[in-house]
């Protein structure tokens, strides 16, 4: 081919990508502006009959009645001769088709008139991604480089479940267009990439001053404000003493017996990104914004602030009752909280208003798990996960009703495809770790926390089962190290996580015959939870074990108390007809009686 040629071809590539560009503008601007300049507009002008067909047209597409508009848009195209106006009155006739829900009319609309580049091929593509055609949506988007072709094909290679060519679509995006909140929303919420990728993507998105409260949003969306040092060792050192400190234990804990291993994490950043405090983001945060409300309590939820994130929620929640981005946080909590009669009316307003949203049976799912119905609740997130496979929290529910009936190999296969569809969702590898202590398969166990810990390290539970396992172990040092760890992630939380790491670390200190320590450690339990017969049991133990003054006799109280809430504790009623025995033989019957 000559040169002249090629430089033709290339020419001709160009004018045809640039072709059929912001047709939804075009479009639309004879009825706001029908004296502007555009070639529409002025065939329009030229035939008043066809523009009060069109403003009839649009007028009813506007309002919603769809059916109507393609009425009024079909005469329009049947009545027109003039081929300028002929690509703006087919893509008109397609939008009305496609707000409708008639996906197949809408490509093969465009396939009749010839009409598969620039917005054409993007709704057209658009409609066979509605209409479950993926493979066909892909290829007609082969030519295309705007950043909708490329939103729109990564939405068909994530429902092939081809998750690195959707996220590199994604990715390209939010390159062109980084006000695509939709699609950073898709990145973020999905668990479709890494802590690494979202700390990159932030520091990657390009915005002007104008839009800098836009960028304080994304970053709210993947920071904990909670941990930003970026030396997690030195603060982890830190923040063990202040715990210590608050927990009065006697003698020097050795903290620095583990090195963290390497983090990866936008919650622990190599170089801090800081909040702008756009005067916008700010006005948004004073009033409430719906959308700031929902980054706080999901913030707030995985910082184990149950109380703070349902407070978060609610206030989203009574804003607008079926706003779809909060009702997960929202219900999470709801279960948390045990408030059962709250999370029934959730439901029901659920399926009353939206019975075919995979969000309301994935809600209706977590009412039925809270009152221990787990089969029902199965089929009721097996029913969510078929009208939206990508809806992570509905795959989460049905492997949970499937572990709380120790029924293991249902549940770690549903695990094991949460970690492959949802590739930074470190709770799978978290959940699938758990089984495996469970099991007492220990190294692997540690293998999938590790997993987990490498993508979130500040999460006090993935903490708090290494130590379990360091424990088991009999690595006393590495499990107190690790519990220390989970103390200082969930230090502003009242959640159980606290409770179980606190207990779990005096039962460590037990282990080293550090009675005085363990017994410290015990006493603080009760202060946040005072009906719990393990604490007691715990106390008690280790008061036993103790040659402190009146230890034997404190024993004997507390393995009352911790019978008191629970008799049926064989091993307990054991220790205490142990104790009463030891003290008979002392003679201490005063302290008996």
């Amino acid at each position: 081919m000559s040169i002249q040629k090629k430089v033709t071809k290339l020419t001709k590539q160009q004018s045809e990508q640039g072709k059929f560009q912001n047709m939804y503008y075009e479009v639309q601007l004879p009825y706001f502006n029908p004296q502007s300049n555009s070639l529409f507009a002025t065939s329009l002008l030229n035939n008043p009959s066809l523009l009060n067909i069109y403003q009839q047209a649009m007028s009813s597409y506007l309002q919603g009645y769809y059916k109507q508009a393609i009425f009024f848009a079909e005469k329009l195209l049947c009545l027109s001769q003039d081929s300028t106006a002929l690509p703006y009155l087919v893509f008109l006739l397609g939008m009305c088709h496609f707000a409708n829900q008639e996906f197949s009319g809408v490509y093969n609309l465009f396939l009749k008139h010839k009409l598969t580049q620039g917005d054409f091929a993007v709704l057209g593509a658009r409609a066979l991604y509605s209409n479950r055609q993926y493979e066909m949506g892909i290829e007609i988007l082969q030519e295309e480089t705007s950043s909708q072709s490329d939103w729109v094909r990564g939405q068909c290679y994530e429902a092939l479940e081809n998750k690195q060519l959707a996220v590199s679509n994604y990715f390209e995006c939010l390159q062109k267009t980084p006000t695509n909140v939709r699609v950073f929303q898709q990145l973020v919420d999905s668990y479709l990439i890494s802590s690494d990728e979202k700390e990159n993507l932030v520091q990657q998105i390009q915005l002007s001053s104008d839009e800098a409260w836009l960028k304080d949003y994304y970053l709210s969306k993947t920071i904990n404000y909670d941990i930003v040092n970026s030396k997690l060792a030195d603060h982890l050192q830190e923040e063990k003493r202040k715990i210590v400190q608050q927990l009065q234990i006697v003698d020097k804990v050795e903290t620095q017996q583990l090195k963290p291993s390497p983090v990866r994490s936008p919650y622990i950043r190599k170089e801090e990104i800081p909040i702008q405090n756009d005067l916008i983001y700010v006005a948004l945060e004073k009033k409430n914004n719906i959308d700031i409300l929902n980054v706080k309590a999901k913030k707030a939820y995985y910082n184990y602030d149950i109380a703070s994130a349902y407070d978060w929620s609610l206030k989203a929640i009574k804003q607008d009752p079926l706003y779809f981005e909060v009702i997960p946080t929202y219900v999470s909590c709801l279960l948390e909280l045990e408030q059962i009669a709250e999370l029934y009316y959730c439901a029901h307003n659920l399926i009353e208003n939206y019975a075919q949203n995979a969000l309301s049976w994935f809600v209706v799912g977590v009412y039925y798990f809270s009152t221990k119905k787990y089969e029902v609740a199965r089929k009721q997130f097996q029913k969510s996960i078929q009208l939206d496979q990508h809806l992570i929290y509905s795959w989460i529910g049905l492997a949970h009703s499937y572990a709380i009936q120790d029924e293991s190999d249902q549940a770690m296969s549903i695990y094991r495809s949460i970690t492959r569809q949802f590739p930074g969702c470190y709770q799978a590898h978290v959940y699938i770790g758990m089984e495996y202590l469970r099991t007492n398969n220990l190294q692997t166990a540690i293998l999938s926390l590790q997993q987990a810990k490498d993508i979130n390290p500040t999460d006090p539970m993935i903490q708090n089962e290494l130590g379990v396992i360091a424990y088991k172990q009999k690595k006393y040092n590495e499990a107190k190290d690790y519990f220390l760890n989970a103390l200082v992630f969930c230090q502003n939380s009242n959640h159980k996580i606290r409770e179980s790491a606190l207990q779990n670390l005096g039962h460590t200190f037990r282990k080293q015959k550090d009675y005085k320590n363990a017994i410290q450690i015990f006493e603080k339990c009760i202060q946040l939870n005072s009906v719990s017969p393990q604490i007691f049991f715990g106390l008690a133990f280790s008061y036993h074990l103790s040659e402190l003054p009146n230890s034997l006799s404190k024993a004997i109280h507390y393995y009352h108390k911790s019978l008191s809430l629970k008799s049926d504790q064989t091993f307990v009623q054991d220790m205490l007809s142990k104790a009463l025995q030891e003290a008979a033989d002392m003679g201490l019957s005063e302290y008996i009686n």
